[in-house]
């Protein structure tokens, strides 16, 4: 789990870096092995800068619970804009940055505020516990995607799809893959089973089992 975990975001840094940074701004022209280059450097920078956090957070005394519940917290006003700005039109740049901040914001707020209020202190210990964390994590993402839409509603930006068509692709050769597989038809229905599936997989997941569970 550790090492698929830590390979995750590896690549993740390392292609946010590469692709959206180095290539969008630095080196518009950037070859292949340039790219495999700044990649690998990234993917070792990162690995280092994780590590000496690692150390630094278990002398500090944070567990590994403690950390992905608070990761909720502090990006999980972005959750929303992101599936927003992937699926709709109508999406806004501007209310996607305001939503990620101020959800952020609200949401560290109501997560310290939450746990002062229900044990009288706040600490490493008491700010872990379930009842801060949840309330911090909910305004957290909620709020994030409140501001987005109302934004996006207000002042829609209404997104050119076939803009993404003229993305430069750093393997221009897709002779190995079939025609169908750039089928707009198919597409689109991979598109409706994606929505479909994934939303009602997080409602059960995140909503309704927890409902259910409840009682007991």
């Amino acid at each position: 789990a550790v090492t698929s975990a830590g390979s995750a975001e590896l690549i993740a840094v390392s292609s946010l870096c590469t692709y959206d940074i180095y290539r969008t701004y630095i080196n518009p022209e950037a070859t292949g092995k340039q790219i495999l280059k700044v990649s690998r450097a990234v993917v070792f920078g990162f690995g280092c800068f994780m590590g000496v956090l690692a150390v630094i957070l278990n002398k500090a005394g944070v567990s590994l619970g403690w950390m992905y519940l608070a990761m909720g917290v502090f990006v999980g006003s972005a959750v929303m804009p992101i599936a927003f700005m992937l699926l709709w039109k109508k999406a806004n740049s501007v209310g996607a940055i305001l939503g990620t901040i101020i959800g952020c914001i609200l949401g560290i707020i109501t997560w310290l505020a939450v746990t002062k209020i229900e044990y009288g202190r706040v600490n490493l210990d008491t700010t872990g516990r379930n009842a801060p964390m949840l309330a911090g994590n909910l305004v957290s993402i909620l709020v994030g995607g409140l501001v987005h839409a109302l934004c996006s509603f207000l002042w829609p930006q209404n997104y050119d799809w076939d803009g993404t068509k003229k993305i430069t692709m750093v393997e221009k050769d897709r002779t190995d893959l079939p025609a169908e597989e750039f089928n707009e038809d198919k597409l689109i229905r991979s598109k409706a089973w994606i929505i479909k599936w994934g939303v009602g997989f997080t409602v059960v997941i995140a909503i309704l089992w927890p409902v259910l569970s409840l009682p007991a």
